[in-house]
């Protein structure tokens, strides 16, 4: 036996075999007694993932390979030196250094000697992962198919060149009412009356001339002697070559959707001409409509004069009671007894509560009369305004305003602020005397309606639920106007604000406990349209 060294030395080859090697596009090896690589070409270096040939000397398949291709590898060629016998066209599954799977080819012969001594093995593969996935996909597919077609609602089934029935699906046996063996091979002149049988191979011939896809709508016999109407949809079938070599047949049942047409027409007909009749009707009510739209648009025009008239004629008298009263007050205060002092600041105060009653009524007015158009609003910029504003009233109490996040929605931007301010302030004004005013402001998203609620809270003196009605009504008050300051009007502004952006606006309270007012708003207004005040 030689020894080792003699075993491992270099093999002579002319170079013209190496050259040979090198130009070859399949993957060429050699290796010595222990399965080491004594000589691989460029192929087989790139497979390799190596920068040159000359790297793999010495290495395994398990410097390279995982590790049950390398030991299956091993096998084979142990096994070869040992018999002699070459492996030829085995296919072999591995994962190599770039982490992926293929498929090779390889033939494996022992490496003799010119004395006919096995010094190694010498082997040939190529790459037929391509091959290998198709194969696999073209199985799955044609299972797929197979199991798609016999599970369709549809009767599905096909012909040779020579009328012969091939395939039947599941469907298609039963509605000829016979077992698949009995159909296989028969033609429609062994299936079919002779005059139902040309018309069919006519059809039959068209696709598999032409090649085009033929689809009708045909009238069937059953088996039990029902017509019923069937939908007919024939395409040419094709080989792996692309020759035609039978035709596709899919049709399903039709006649309810025949009889529901023809119901249909019958009804179109009557519908048309109550078409006509109501379109009659429908021109007079648009008439009528937009009458009423011309005498709205008056109405409003007078609403709007009117709101003018309130701001500017009465108010003015108003301001002249104020005005002379602090030129009374100025001028002849030393002269003018208590008693008089007590009866000038009566005047002014009642004048001073007219003028805001005004201004509430107008405001409340301007809500529809005045209103802008919808838009995105950022309640969080919105209600930081509001606080801004409030500032100095926030100092006074000794109190605090907690604002969470808040959505943006669509809406009128000034009346979202009216609402926030109206009631933020209201939190503030109805405090317990001993209790500095706490105001939560936040929001919940309510995503099954597409609406957000806001809620604002306080830790004031409440209110009795029994009255929660009420305080959304205009110059309902549940306190005297001598211990708290308003007119009444800002929960009424605030529940006309809401209901005009389609809300709701609730409170909840105890007396002593504060009070929890919730307002429901939808987040976008797009697909609204307003209705006229």
């Amino acid at each position: 036996m030689p020894d080792s060294d003699s075993q491992n030395a270099p093999l002579s080859e002319p170079t013209l075999l190496g050259n040979l090697m090198d130009c070859l596009t399949y993957n060429v090896y050699f290796k010595d007694l222990e399965s080491r690589f004594i000589r691989v070409n460029g192929a087989m270096a790139r497979r390799l993932a190596l920068s040159a040939p000359e790297d793999a000397a010495g290495k395994t398949d398990f410097d390279f390979f995982d590790e049950e291709h390398a030991r299956q590898a091993l096998a084979d060629e142990q096994e070869i030196i040992r018999t002699g016998e070459p492996l030829i066209d085995k296919e072999e599954s591995e994962i190599g250094p770039d982490g992926e799977r293929r498929w090779m080819l390889s033939t494996k012969m022992p490496l003799r000697e010119s004395d006919g001594a096995i010094r190694g093995t010498f082997g040939v593969s190529r790459d037929v992962t391509e091959r290998k996935l198709k194969d696999q996909a073209l199985i799955e597919s044609e299972a797929l198919y197979h199991t798609l077609v016999e599970n369709l609602p549809l009767n599905v089934f096909r012909k040779d060149l020579k009328g012969r029935v091939t395939f039947g699906n599941r469907m298609y046996c039963q509605t000829t009412g016979k077992p698949l063996e009995e159909i296989l091979g028969k033609t429609d002149y062994e299936l079919y009356p002779a005059a139902l049988a040309d018309k069919y191979r006519i059809d039959d011939l068209q696709v598999t001339e032409t090649g085009e896809t033929l689809e009708k709508i045909e009238a069937h016999r059953t088996p039990d002697g029902r017509t019923i109407h069937v939908e007919v949809l024939k395409t040419p079938v094709h080989d792996a070559a692309g020759d035609i070599i039978g035709v596709q047949i899919i049709f399903w049942d039709v006649t309810a959707r025949k009889e529901a047409e023809d119901a249909l027409k019958n009804a179109k007909e009557e519908l048309e001409l109550r078409v006509q009749q109501r379109t009659a009707l429908l021109t007079r009510a648009n008439a009528a409509l937009r009458e009423g739209n011309e005498e709205l648009g008056r109405a409003n025009a007078e609403l709007q004069d009117f709101a003018y008239i309130a701001s500017h004629d009465l108010q003015e008298p108003l301001r002249k009671i104020q005005s002379f009263s602090a030129r009374i007050n100025d001028k002849f205060s030393a002269n003018i007894p208590e008693q008089g002092q007590d009866y000038l600041t009566r005047m002014n105060n009642a004048a001073n509560r007219m003028s805001g009653l005004i201004s509430d009524l107008l405001e409340l007015s301007r809500i529809t009369t005045k209103a802008n158009p919808f838009s995105s609003v950022d309640l969080n910029a919105v209600a930081r305004e509001v606080v801004s504003d409030l500032e100095a009233r926030i100092e006074q109490t000794g109190g605090r305003v907690d604002l969470g996040g808040l959505p943006t929605i669509e809406g009128d931007r000034t009346q979202l602020r009216q609402l926030l301010q109206n009631l933020i302030s209201n939190a503030l004004k109805f405090h317990r005397p001993d209790t500095p005013p706490v105001v939560t402001v936040r929001a919940e998203s309510r995503d099954a309606d597409a609406s957000v609620r806001i809620c604002v809270k306080d830790n004031g003196i409440g209110f009795d639920e029994k009255y929660a009605s009420r305080i959304f009504t205009v110059f309902q008050r549940l306190h005297g106007k001598s211990a708290y300051e308003g007119t009444g009007i800002g929960l009424a502004i605030c529940r006309k604000v809401v209901e005009r952006h389609r809300g709701d606006i609730t409170a909840n309270s105890a007396p002593g406990e504060g009070a929890t007012f919730l307002i429901t708003l939808p987040v976008n207004q797009a697909d609204q349209t307003e209705t006229a005040p």
